[in-house]
């Protein structure tokens, strides 16, 4: 809740700072004027415990989290080197919790990459954005994030009853795998939600989903990708826009790629399909 750094150990223990200058590597530093979280090649396996405070009572469990009781529940998140959340029961919680006011965002973005996991019975997801009064964004801009969970969905977006719920990925590779759903889209808390969930791929994005129950699933509408970018829901990939290979890309063997209408698939002669 205020501007300062912490350290992280190969345990994964965090740690406030009391150094006069930045440390060296292995670190965590909060913004709170512009409210960045920046993770340097951070090791997380801490989660907020359970307590009486509303923090520890509505997100206690997650590594990384974020709650406003009234308005909007936001946070960027700046990746610096390989940073890996872990042994958790939320990786990455953001909440608005207000039934009347506030939607709930969250920005991934730098120029690392994070895995981020969470597990045990009482688990959530590996990455959880919800608003229970408005729309639930979730923003990935190039960089890699792997998010799983043993027990749920890798990700779960969750908005009021009739709002939107969306995630856009520009540039960069998502994989998010869970026992239920890889990406889970849920408007409201009932069965069958009447909001609009919403994906979108852009600059040559690579999106995988995977789970037992569905890849990318949804109690409202079917999620339709849009934009530019390859998405696999479940093993099946389609190619949407025009793509140009800037990896290798690996088909695996319970794998597809189909090229889908008004689409293409360029590959480099550096490349390999």
């Amino acid at each position: 809740s205020s501007t300062g750094y912490w350290t992280t150990d190969g345990e994964g223990s965090v740690t406030a700072y009391t150094g006069e200058s930045t440390p060296t590597d292995n670190y965590i530093h909060y913004d709170a004027e512009n409210n960045i979280l920046t993770l340097h090649n951070a090791i997380i396996k801490d989660e907020l415990p359970y307590t009486d405070t509303p923090a520890g009572s509505l997100i206690n469990g997650a590594a990384i989290g974020v709650l406003n009781q009234d308005g909007n529940a936001e946070l960027t998140i700046q990746l610096e080197g390989d940073n890996t959340i872990e042994d958790v029961s939320t990786g990455i919680y953001v909440l608005a919790h207000s039934p009347s006011t506030g939607a709930a965002s969250l920005t991934i973005t730098g120029s690392g990459s994070l895995t981020t996991e969470g597990s045990g019975s009482g688990s959530l997801s590996g990455i959880l954005v919800q608003s229970n009064a408005g729309n639930a964004n979730l923003t990935i801009n190039n960089v890699d994030v792997t998010a799983t969970n043993s027990n749920t969905q890798g990700i779960r977006l969750q908005s009021a009853g009739s709002s939107t719920v969306s995630l856009t990925v520009n540039g960069g590779e998502l994989t998010a795998s869970g026992k239920d759903a890889g990406i889970d889209y849920v408007c409201g808390n009932d069965l069958i939600g009447s909001g609009t969930p919403r994906l979108t791929v852009c600059g040559n994005t690579i999106v995988k989903a995977s789970g037992d129950t569905g890849g990318i699933t949804s109690n409202s509408s079917t999620v339709t990708p849009s934009g530019t970018g390859i998405v696999f829901n479940n093993g099946t990939g389609t190619v949407y826009g025009s793509v140009t290979l800037q990896d290798d890309l690996t088909i695996d063997d319970d794998e597809s790629l189909t090229i889908g209408e008004d689409a293409s698939l360029t590959i480099p002669d550096d490349k390999t399909l």
